[in-house]
Parts: structure tokens; sequence; C-alpha cells
């Protein structure tokens, strides 16, 4: 029997061209994400070019009645069991500032915090239970150099990695797999038109490294690498110096 993914955040991006990539290597899918239209178009355009299994759930991390145990268990009834599990959904808000509103605020933390973890924790019991399974979560460059733009979207993201790794010990000499991948500057609408100074990956590269290494005890990994060693640098900038970057 073919493996089962679930990609949340499925209908474009990073999150499409895994699915993509996973289908290409045969898995069956459930995808995930608020538009069912645009669910159902890649769920066709996938069963037609790779002769899988493709069915969509839409789901909306940034509802407050989210009930991440019954979205689980409705993924499972539709298609079988789950052994791996692509969280790549994620939002920013141009309104994103140390002074932010409410609403703004509120938003980016149920989408790119509490929702996610929502899920990441039903997945955990799912996959603790079966002692088998990958949780793959993804953060961003952003949560270990903050700014003065995107703060709660940073935040959001730090507190995800900071749960993930608590995560990570957890089910550490186990059968489940927490991944987490913190990636640098990605060609998708969260960077269209802005002025970037390094270089800006492909959705497809990412799929193709994330596919690779699935199973694989990587922790925290910065994508692409160079990343790491630029994040390494900027911790050492004193911050008198850091306060007047303008990145």
């Amino acid at each position: 029997m073919p493996e089962i993914a679930l990609i949340v955040g499925a209908s474009s991006g990073v999150g499409r061209a895994i699915a993509c990539e996973l289908a290409r290597r045969g898995y069956d899918l459930v995808l995930a994400a608020r538009d069912p239209r645009d669910l159902e178009a890649v769920a066709w355009d996938l069963e037609i070019r790779w002769a899988i299994r493709a069915r969509s759930l839409p789901l909306d991390l940034a509802d407050p009645e989210l009930d991440a145990d019954t979205y689980v268990r409705s993924v499972e009834r539709m298609i079988g069991a789950i052994e791996v599990a692509v969280l790549t959904a994620g939002m920013i808000d141009e309104r994103d500032s140390p002074t932010a509103g409410r609403e703004v605020i509120e938003r980016l933390v149920r989408v790119n915090y509490l929702g996610t973890v929502q899920l990441i924790s039903a997945l955990t019991r799912l996959f603790r239970d079966r002692d088998a399974g990958t949780i793959i979560a993804f953060s961003s460059i952003a949560a270990a150099a903050p700014r003065k733009r995107n703060t709660v979207y940073s935040s959001a993201k730090s507190g995800l990695e900071t749960y993930c790794q608590g995560l990570q010990h957890l089910v550490a000499g186990s059968g489940v797999c927490v991944q987490v991948y913190a990636l640098g500057y990605v060609d998708t609408g969260m960077a269209f038109g802005q002025h970037l100074l390094f270089p800006v990956a492909s959705p497809e590269r990412v799929a193709r490294h994330v596919v690779a290494n699935l199973g694989r005890d990587v922790g925290i990994r910065y994508f692409p690498r160079f990343w790491g060693v630029i994040v390494r640098l900027l911790a050492l900038v004193p911050r008198s110096v850091y306060r007047r970057l303008n990145f």
C-alpha cells in the first residue's frame, strides 16, 4: 500500500511543491488549506499526473474553534492512516510591527503558532500511539533574526521552534520523528516584490530537499544551508550595530 501524507498549506508555494514531490514518489495525499476550490484543482492535477489518490479537506488554522483531533480523525477516515504530516501553512501581514493592533496580532499568532501547534499536538498523540510517523514543521530565519518588520510573525515562528524542540526531546528514541526547517527567502507570494539581499530558493528545491530527508533527525535545519552561517554571524554582531542594520 502507498504511504499517506497530510500536507497543510498545499494549495501554493512550498506546500504545493512538496505535494507534487511526494505524489511523484507514489504517496497518497490529503491536501489542506483554506480555499476548497484551490485544493480541488491541485488534487485533480496530482491524481491525473501521478496516478495517486489525492483528497482535499479544507482547514483554517486561524479558526478559534479549530478542533485538531476531529480534523485528524476526518483525514484518516477519508484515506487511511497518516504516516507523514507536513505543515507549511503560514502568513505575513504588511501591518505587522511592534505596534500592530489586536486583530493583526491574533490572526498572525493563530496561523503561525497556535493553530499549527494544536494540529502538531493532535498528530503527535496519534503517532506516539503507533510509535511511527514523521511531522515536518516550517519556521523562518526571521525567528532567529528579529527586526522592526514582521515582528509578530518572527516571534510566533520563534515560539514554534521552541515548541518543536521540546517535542523532539519528548519523542527521542521512539519511532516518531519531528523535523523543523527554518527557511530563508523562497520564491513565493510572501517574498514577492521585496528587495532581498540574498538569493531566493525555489519551492521545488525546498521540496526536493525536504522529501529526500524524510524521517532523518535534522533537528532545526536552515535552508538553504548558508542561512545557518548568516544567523550565527548575526548573533555575534554587537547590539549597538545590529539595531542600525536595515534588512
